[in-house]
């Protein structure tokens, strides 16, 4: 599961806290040389070394400030055929992060618009992580 931008991190902290068998969390986040991960408590490495062995990735997104981060993340597992699926929590009674839904989209095989955090759970249930 990777938070894509600061606002989600909450949220990934918080599922992190449940017992998952496998499921990994980490916050995404981009320089010079390309897409980052960033284990929650953990190192920093480059996305192609983290999605070695990953059956997975749920990106959760609140905005549109890692709008190409995610496309970026999405292409990658499109391309070693990883299942991916994004949610987006907000409220959608204001700015709407629609960049960002723009860009899990062509990806993302599950797409869940959701205000509740409760979702990210029920994802990772759905895929017995």
């Amino acid at each position: 599961m990777i938070a894509i931008d600061d606002a989600a991190v909450p949220a990934v902290e918080n599922t992190s806290l449940e017992s998952w068998d496998s499921a990994r969390f980490f916050r995404a986040g981009a320089d010079a040389s390309g897409v980052l991960l960033t284990e929650l408590g953990g190192e920093t490495t480059a996305l192609a070394t983290r999605l070695d062995g990953v059956d997975a990735v749920i990106m959760i997104v609140t905005d549109d400030s890692g709008a190409h981060i995610a496309a970026t993340i999405g292409a990658a597992c499109s391309a070693r055929s990883i299942m991916t699926a994004g949610i987006v929590l907000a409220d959608f009674e204001g700015t709407e992060p629609r960049a960002a839904v723009a860009a899990l989209r062509p990806f993302a095989r599950v797409l869940i618009a959701s205000g509740v955090e409760d979702d990210l759970n029920a994802m990772l249930v759905a895929i017995r992580a």
